[in-house]
């Protein structure tokens, strides 16, 4: 028994490899906005996006000290918060005011768009701070109350 389990631990990693990590360009273009980010964020995406916000948050977290309600699981918080931060970030088929509430009830200051987010966001009248071709930035304060 001595002897195997330390076969069993050289095996495993080399029976069970791991992939490596790598980011799209959507990924590096949000990677890329968050210097521009200095107050309470969310990112926010349509169902036609295929990203992992959780990643994009722990780097942000990590590497440029951002705040945002939102975490790694429903695990370390509330249900109810958990439910309201979900609820938050997807922002297809919502009206302006259901979008604002979700911001204010939040307290968030900035909001990460992705793709199609960019759009919405910007139809709900809220105010850029950086634009690119697939993510964007806005204050979560609108230009105009509709």
């Amino acid at each position: 028994g001595l002897y195997i389990v330390p076969i069993l631990f050289i095996l495993i990693p080399l029976i069970y490899q791991v992939n490596s990590f790598e980011y799209n360009e959507i990924d590096k273009e949000t990677l890329s906005i968050f210097n521009y980010v200095n107050n309470v964020m969310l990112i926010t995406y349509t169902s036609n996006t295929d990203i992992s916000t959780r990643s994009l948050i722990a780097y942000a977290t990590l590497y440029h000290n951002i705040t945002t309600p939102d975490g790694w699981g429903e695990f370390s918080v509330s249900k109810e918060l958990f439910k309201k931060v979900e609820n938050a970030k997807f922002i297809e088929n919502k009206s302006c005011e259901e979008i604002h509430k979700a911001f204010e009830e939040l307290e968030i200051e900035q909001v990460v768009g992705i793709s199609d987010a960019c759009n919405i966001l910007s139809d709900c009248k809220y105010s850029p701070i950086k634009i690119k071709d697939n993510v964007c930035l806005f204050e979560s304060k609108r230009l105009i109350n509709l």
